[in-house]
């Protein structure tokens, strides 16, 4: 503390740690909220003039509010430095969330007003065994958070990072080596690659992609393949399925991909490979809604032809039902 400044009233903390504390979040109803306690407000008042420097959180704890209760943040280990006084704010340090630890490094420039909004220049990086990323771009508070800038994602294993997020898929050797990158936005419900550089199982496409979290996510897009091999696809339970107890086969061989999410997919590729199988270009498209899913398959070329269909499959019940027209 400034002895000199609380001599004059000005009281101003240079610098605080804060050891093992325990911090609860609690969501404040809408219908109270005054001006000055919306989300941008808040926001802005923090970043703006704020009296403590810099904050040293050490092996805290954070509480954050769900639909059943609570779930805590562990070995929170944070340096928060607004010393700058123009609202900039630089942040990092690491945390532990459903016995993944994650390291980060955020930092948010001093906000610039722009008629009756304010833009502020963020940088994101996140390093975990699940997930890699890193944003850079312009975070707005209008209406919500909303931000807009480049996104590198990495992965190596999809199903490790969505049973982190608390959705299990079966063990598979499909979905391995995910990366993507590009233009993004984030209107606070939808992420969006307009212009996307993709790689999954080494397929590799561009297009648009648009991923809705959820407990139940949405998935839409139009991507382009100059080669896709579909065998990790088509294969990729009978490992599973073969290590699994007799009485857990059912339930793995019943497992689908798409069970577990909705989409609405436009795919195209200038070859298609399914051993022992080697197609041309073609096209198809996948919904899905609710376990219910359904394929179009237009123009692909075969064995010096051509071939068309449709697939339907029902996963609602433990045992799959399909319905397949195909014309060649």
């Amino acid at each position: 503390i400034d002895l000199a400044q609380l001599v004059l009233g000005r009281i101003r903390v240079d610098a605080m740690r804060l050891l093992r504390p325990e911090i609860t979040l609690k969501d404040v109803p809408s219908l109270v909220m005054g001006p000055d306690q919306t989300l941008h407000a808040r926001v802005a008042n923090l970043l703006s003039g704020a009296t403590v420097g810099v904050i040293r959180l050490r092996d805290g704890t954070l509480h954050v509010p769900t639909a059943s209760g609570t779930e805590p943040v562990r070995k929170i280990d944070v340096r928060l430095d607004a010393s700058a006084g123009d609202g900039s704010l630089s942040s990092s340090g690491s945390f532990a969330f459903r016995e993944e630890n994650v390291k980060f490094a955020l930092d948010c420039g001093a906000p610039v007003a722009t008629g009756e909004s304010s833009r502020i220049p963020i940088t994101l990086k996140m390093n975990s065994e699940p997930l890699k990323a890193k944003v850079a771009g312009i975070a707005t508070l209008d209406n919500g958070l909303q931000i807009d800038g480049d996104l590198k994602v990495g992965m190596d294993n999809v199903r490790r990072f969505l049973a982190w997020t608390g959705i299990p898929l079966p063990h598979g050797r499909s979905l391995r080596r995910l990366s993507a990158s590009g233009p993004a936005h984030w209107n606070g419900m939808t992420l969006t690659l307009d212009d996307g550089a993709f790689a999954l199982d080494g397929n590799m496409a561009v297009g648009l992609l648009a991923i809705t979290p959820g407990p139940r996510p949405r998935i839409e897009g139009t991507l382009d393949f100059d080669r896709l091999v579909l065998d990790p696809y088509l294969n990729s339970d009978d490992d599973a399925a073969a290590a699994a107890p007799s009485a857990a086969r059912p339930a793995l061989s019943a497992q689908a991909i798409l069970k577990h999410f909705d989409a609405d997919l436009r795919i195209s590729a200038a070859e298609i490979l399914a051993v022992p199988l080697r197609l041309g270009r073609g096209g198809f498209t996948i919904s899905a809604k609710g376990g219910l899913l359904a394929s179009e398959i237009g123009e692909l070329e075969l064995c010096g032809g051509q071939a068309g269909g449709r697939i339907g499959l029902d996963m609602r019940e433990e045992i799959a039902k399909v319905a397949l027209t195909i014309n060649i």
